[in-house]
């Protein structure tokens, strides 16, 4: 019977057969003495030896006893608090991983339950950020004591603290900026230079030196990738005036750029727009003022890789010039690229990327690395031109007289028995117009048709067609050695038609949804900002952002709110070195 008594009971038995025990005897000494000398008698027995050691026993026993009833309930609480503890630090570990997709609390109070753990009380308080994650909980849970409350304690609680914090050390970002024509007007690029000047100081501090690096990516029509860039990748080689890249549509699929099996397609250098040779709206735009070439040649332009360097990136953000068409997605495209790490042999053999950053694009294994991809745009994808294939490259219908200086298009005497082994024919005769004003000789002087020019050439060359679209733009071609010849418009549309291909907007929206959704597969985390953008533009960037809240709708001098907040939240990082 006593094995199934709970312990208190049986601690309370004990003590109360102890305490007869020692009454017995105390009853036992009194029994011999009289009534009338009792009070004497006790007093004695107080006073002699074998009394004074049975009370000392007496008091010893039952601290013994209580010390003991203490140390059960202590072992009991130390127990259930280390239980409890430990049920916690698993929980905040799990709840507080970046990569975990469910709610800290809801993670705590599962393992929680599965732990078994009755009649606690549970308090979770998250702190998340875009780049890292701050879970702080406590726990606690109330147990009765058996021998404690002999002392007037009924019950002890039982607490644990806990706190895990995971941090991003190593961020990289792509900043992808709009320099099409229309980022010129009302001070909107005035507007966006100061903006991304202030995002690069407040990202580039002193305690975040090696850990933060920044790539710039201006695009409009196209975006120049520069020689270096393009020297890495295999490319076809049709000329070396420019440096851009036409993707297929199934290569905006991916973030990655197959720098082993895929030749990717040079971008035509020619001018899709502008009939006249001297002059146009952008005049500022690109080095060579004749033209607005499909692909941007000045330094400005070109991708910038890699640097923490806050002077350098602010000299280029102010350089940056406005003109031509609108292409958010390859824009996108080469943004993602460079965070993708099948570009790190681009950057390695890259000698402007300072010498901590070689080793990025980091692996997307690396789990203390964070990429971050900015876009912004003033507008909505416009038409990009592309050169059909038979126009890319080799002999073109163009001649030139390096004699005279004169160019025109041989006719039908320029083939035939009557021709030499290179086309040539000394009787052939060219159409020719007095408006090129081009100075083919280098004299300093525009050199154009007069009466001193011949119309049977003996000397004339046959240009490839590279060459002719870096003296001409397609429309002044079509014009001046087409139409002018029969003043028939339908021979100056049908040849500029044939020349070359458009990609609509349609197109490109598409092109820029399947980088955005490649991008954030990959973890990236995209921000896009709309700057004065019509609503359905938005739209478009609204999907490209990986929630509502990376979409900045912005408008004057708002831009800079804009990359302040996303400039903050990486702000917000404790960086590890």
């Amino acid at each position: 019977m006593a094995g199934d008594l709970p312990p208190v009971f049986i601690f309370r038995l004990a003590l109360v057969r102890a305490w007869k025990d020692v009454m017995r005897d105390i009853r036992g000494n009194g029994a011999a003495a009289s009534k009338t000398g009792l009070k004497r008698q006790v007093s004695a027995f107080a006073r002699a030896e074998d009394g004074a050691m049975i009370i000392f026993g007496l008091f010893i026993f039952i601290i013994m006893l209580v010390a003991g009833g203490m140390a059960v309930d202590f072992m009991r609480f130390e127990h259930e608090r280390a239980r409890i503890q430990y049920t916690l630090d698993r929980s905040i570990l799990a709840a507080g991983s970046m990569s975990q997709s469910l709610e800290p609390e809801a993670v705590v109070q599962d393992y929680f339950a599965k732990s078994d753990v009755k009649d606690f009380n549970l308090m979770v308080s998250p702190d998340t950020g875009t780049n890292y994650r701050n879970v702080n909980a406590t726990a606690n849970t109330t147990m009765k004591t058996f021998f404690i409350n002999m002392l007037g304690i009924d019950t002890m609680t039982a607490s644990a603290v806990g706190q895990t914090v995971e941090r991003i050390e190593k961020v990289e970002i792509s900043l992808v900026l709009d320099v099409s024509g229309s980022m010129g007007r009302n001070g909107k690029l005035d507007n966006l230079k100061t903006a991304a000047k202030e995002f690069v100081d407040t990202v580039l501090t002193a305690d975040k030196r090696d850990l933060i690096s920044i790539s710039i990516v201006p695009y409009n029509m196209q975006v120049n990738a520069g020689a270096d860039i393009l020297n890495a990748m295999q490319v076809s080689d049709e000329h070396a005036y420019s440096h851009c890249v036409d993707f297929t549509t199934g290569q905006f699929a991916s973030t990655e750029l197959n720098l082993t099996t895929a030749t990717y397609q040079r971008t035509g250098h020619f001018d899709p727009f502008y009939r006249d040779s001297t002059s146009h709206e952008n005049t500022d735009y690109d080095d060579n003022d004749r033209h607005l070439f499909m692909c941007p040649t000045t330094n400005w332009s070109e991708i910038q890789l890699f640097s923490q360097d806050n002077q350098a990136l602010k000299a280029k953000i102010d350089s940056l010039r406005a003109g031509g068409n609108t292409s958010i997605d390859i824009g996108m495209r080469w943004g993602a690229a460079f965070l993708d790490p099948s570009t790190q042999p681009i950057v390695a053999a890259n000698s402007d990327v300072d010498a901590v950053f070689q080793e990025r694009p980091l692996p997307y294994t690396d789990t203390d690395v964070l990429k971050f991809l900015i876009v912004m745009t003033d507008g909505v994808n416009t038409t990009q031109y592309t050169l059909n294939e038979d126009y890319r490259d080799g002999p073109s219908n163009v001649w030139y007289d390096p004699d005279s200086t004169w160019l025109g298009i041989r006719n039908e005497k320029g083939v035939g028995p009557d021709a030499d082994a290179s086309g040539h024919n000394d009787d052939a005769e060219f159409f020719n117009s007095d408006l090129y004003l081009f100075d083919l000789d280098g004299d300093g002087e525009e050199d154009k048709y007069t009466s001193n020019n011949p119309h049977n050439v003996t000397r004339a060359e046959r240009l490839s067609w590279p060459e002719v679209w870096n003296l001409m733009s397609v429309r002044y071609n079509a014009y001046y050695n087409h139409y002018a010849q029969e003043w028939d418009e339908a021979v100056h549309d049908e040849w500029r038609n044939k020349v070359t291909s458009k990609i609509g907007r349609g197109a490109k929206d598409s092109r820029l949804d399947e980088t955005c959704t490649a991008a954030k597969a990959k973890g990236m985390v995209v921000y896009t900002i709309g700057f004065e953008v019509t609503d359905s533009s938005a739209a478009v960037m609204r999907r490209c952002a990986n929630s509502e809240a990376n979409y900045f709708g912005v408008t004057g001098d708002e831009i800079s709110n804009a990359f302040n907040q996303i400039a903050n939240m990486i702000q917000r990082l404790k960086l590890v070195n």
